[in-house]
């Protein structure tokens, strides 16, 4: 069986869609699209042509959802409380929690357990053994695993929504880079935020763009723009929090950061 068992619908919306033709009511969910499918009407939300269905409208007994006289939503549903034709019809779990780049989460118990239930025992290639010493070489078979086997790469494009986060592909396991595209196309590389560095001082400039200085003819200096926009972003908009070294950090450090990023060690 193939490690990625749900659709792509699935994994980034938990959601299954339909067709409307007018007169059809009943839509039956499937594990395809919902690897367990939803127990109550409480967990489902539905949504005809984008717009979300009052709960009144509809009955839902595990797995069919159908739809009822309707009196509330008539832009998308016929008086018979059929989606109208040509329109989509998605259900969605409510509020379920999901975790995006799922695919790189493959616990060690899980594999310690399916390795001893397939080899260990009487009659099978190994008669018996202490689940420390399998533990130990799983480990090493992961290190090993994660040095020699072939690096392969997927390439997508994501527009990013105000929320700045997306969510990790199902298949996840690590990035390899990030960047923008500007108006002409160009790729842009976005780095990650330890690799940023504050400016030792941000020289004044007048609206030509000239040096300013002061009386003794020294350059006017103010706090870098860099380090401003960094301070006030509001860091809910993404996952996780700005660490101090995010902001500033040892130049010797950081320069070996940077000089061993991507690299793979043995």
């Amino acid at each position: 069986m193939g490690l990625i068992n749900v659709t792509q619908q699935a994994y980034y919306s938990q959601s299954q869609s339909f067709t409307g033709n007018g007169s059809t009511t009943a839509f039956t969910l499937t594990t395809t699209y919902f690897p367990t499918l939803p127990a109550v009407k409480a967990n489902i939300q539905i949504f005809v042509n984008g717009k979300e269905i009052n709960s009144a409208n509809y009955t839902y007994s595990s797995p069919t959802v159908t739809f009822t006289g309707n009196s509330l939503n008539t832009d998308v549903l016929e008086s018979s409380g059929a989606p109208k034709n040509g329109l989509i019809v998605k259900v969605k779990e409510f509020a379920k929690a999901e975790r995006f780049g799922g695919y790189r989460y493959i616990s060690l118990n899980d594999i310690i357990n399916n390795y001893i239930v397939a080899f260990v025992g009487d009659g099978k290639l190994i008669p018996s053994v202490k689940k420390s010493d399998v533990l130990f070489h799983t480990k090493r078979g992961i290190q090993e695993f994660s040095y020699d086997v072939a690096r392969t790469e997927k390439i997508q494009e994501i527009e990013v929504g105000p929320s700045l986060s997306i969510p990790m592909p199902q298949d996840y396991v690590h990035y390899v880079r990030m960047s923008f595209i500007d108006d002409v196309g160009v790729e842009h590389i976005i780095y990650p935020g330890r690799y940023t560095s504050k400016p030792s001082e941000s020289i004044l400039q007048d609206d030509d763009y000239a040096y300013l200085y002061d009386a003794d003819g020294s350059l006017l200096t103010g706090t870098p723009v860099t380090s401003d926009r960094f301070k006030d972003f509001d860091n809910k908009k993404i996952s996780g929090n700005f660490a101090d070294e995010d902001i500033t950090y040892d130049t010797n450090v950081g320069l070996q950061k940077i000089t061993s990023y991507g690299g793979r060690k043995g």
